[in-house]
């Protein structure tokens, strides 16, 4: 079983990822971590942009499911979650695999929320303010609806399940158990 997920900035895919990680003991493949990687070959900045700017260059030079597939070719058995989906065609390859069982799970916050949790985390990649927030999520989206670009809000409306995240860590964890409940785990 492939778990893949996509959601807003800072909604808490890698809290997502982390819980379902322990609950069914899947690794968890992220697709930031394939981009952070070529970020630091090429001795680059890890900002937000640089990481928009990489997973662009990648898709246009190679197809834009290239992610998922170099995600694939890293992974050690069919039980993982494969996390951070940006591209519809990302998810189109992961479904068209033969043999493959796979499901979609959006995450999703209120903005303002999102925003607030990211200044929390503090990580380099991310943005300042909330009018940079909002401006760098509308790349995110898809608003340039360039095909080798960012899409976020398609990924979304491609999801099989959604998590709206946004109370509590134990809000999220009995979300996420009632679903795996639903899923037959």
């Amino acid at each position: 079983m492939i778990i893949g997920l996509v959601g807003t900035i800072s909604s808490g895919k890698d809290t997502v990822a982390g819980i379902l990680s322990k609950r069914l003991n899947y690794p968890i493949f992220s697709f930031s971590d394939i981009l952070a990687e070529e970020l630091k070959k090429r001795k680059l900045e890890l900002t937000r942009k640089n990481f928009q700017d990489i997973g662009d260059e990648l898709r246009k030079k190679y197809g834009n499911h290239i992610l998922s597939k170099m995600i694939l070719e890293r992974s050690p058995g069919d039980n993982i979650i494969m996390n951070g989906f940006r591209n519809p065609e990302e998810i189109n390859y992961i479904k068209k695999l033969k043999g493959k069982k796979f499901i979609l799970i959006a995450i999703d916050a209120p903005p303002k929320l999102r925003f607030e949790r990211m200044l929390k985390r503090g990580r380099a990649a991310d943005l300042k303010t909330f009018d940079e927030f909002l401006e760098r999520e509308k790349r995110d989206m898809g608003e340039k609806k360039l095909e080798y670009g960012q899409n976020v809000k398609k990924c979304m409306e491609m999801k099989d399940y959604l998590i709206i995240n946004d109370g509590s860590l134990q809000e999220l964890e009995k979300k996420i158990d009632d679903l795996l409940k639903k899923l037959n785990f």
